[in-house]
């Protein structure tokens, strides 16, 4: 009976486009609160998301995120990851996102580099080690290499553009090519309205699935403490959220809300070094 609960639970997620292999969510209760943004936003886990960020990040640091997807623990992602700048040679990453349980996951495990080109233009590449399987020895487990690629162009110091693809040569999970990898296109800009008030728009564009639009709004108060929300379609999904940045420390926390199917979580960590 669990196993069926959990499969009917997978049908439901991909015939109304919340996921596929391998296309996970964008990472951190920042990104959750905002309708899914991080393209073009310039901080730790906007790096983990478009690694051409990672030029912005600052000192090295380190972070945990979790999102529960629909309040269910089986639909859940666990992100740890870390980044390292390098002076006059770039910035590094790492990040390990493990969705599901033992029953059925998806792992990805990435490196990834960065380079400033001029004051302009960031750019960053990712290569990513892919997993999928189950415990049922009847089922196979698939292991594959892919990469992404990034970039972000600010064309003023309160106007970002940012550019990602993830697996542009659409490598699948078998030879026979019947358990595809989706090649996902993102772009995005975020915009400073005032030195207070953020706004950023995205599309995102799944080779399986319509075109997403996301958007959400940034508020900052007190210096320290950050109010947001957003809505992504396709589907239709409302969030908001709140963060706080303390010495060393951030923590983010963001809600999706689906009409039908409730509620997601999301809450990250980070931590400079």
């Amino acid at each position: 009976m669990g196993k069926k609960i959990y499969f009917l639970s997978l049908y439901v997620l991909l015939s109304v486009g919340c996921m596929s292999q391998f296309a996970f969510p964008a990472v951190g209760g920042r990104a959750g609160a905002m309708g899914g943004v991080s393209v073009a936003l310039t901080d730790f886990w906007s790096a983990v998301d478009n690694v051409a960020a990672l030029q912005d990040v600052g000192g090295p640091a380190v972070g945990a995120a979790l999102k529960q997807t629909f309040m269910m623990d089986r639909l859940s992602y666990k992100t740890v990851a870390f980044s390292v700048p390098v002076s006059k040679v770039g910035a590094f990453a790492m990040r390990y996102t493990h969705f599901g349980k033992a029953i059925y996951s998806e792992q990805r495990l990435s490196a990834a580099y960065s380079q400033r080109l001029g004051s302009h233009v960031a750019v960053g590449a990712e290569l990513c080690y892919l997993y999928c399987g189950t415990n049922d020895i009847y089922y196979n487990n698939y292991h594959r290499i892919t990469f992404a690629v990034a970039s972000q162009m600010y064309i003023t110091p309160d106007f970002t553009i940012g550019f990602h693809v993830f697996n542009p040569f659409a490598v699948a999970l078998n030879a026979n090519y019947n358990l595809p990898i989706p090649s996902v296109v993102r772009l995005g800009m975020a915009y400073s309205i005032t030195p207070d008030l953020m706004a950023s728009v995205e599309l995102e564009k799944n080779i399986y699935m319509r075109c997403s639009i996301r958007s959400g709004l940034e508020y900052i108060f007190l210096n320290s403490f950050y109010a947001r929300l957003g809505f992504s379609t396709a589907p239709l999904i409302y969030t908001f959220g709140v963060g706080v940045e303390r010495g060393r420390w951030s923590a983010d926390i963001g809600t999706q809300v689906h009409n039908a199917l409730g509620v997601s979580p999301m809450l990250s960590l980070m931590y400079s070094i």
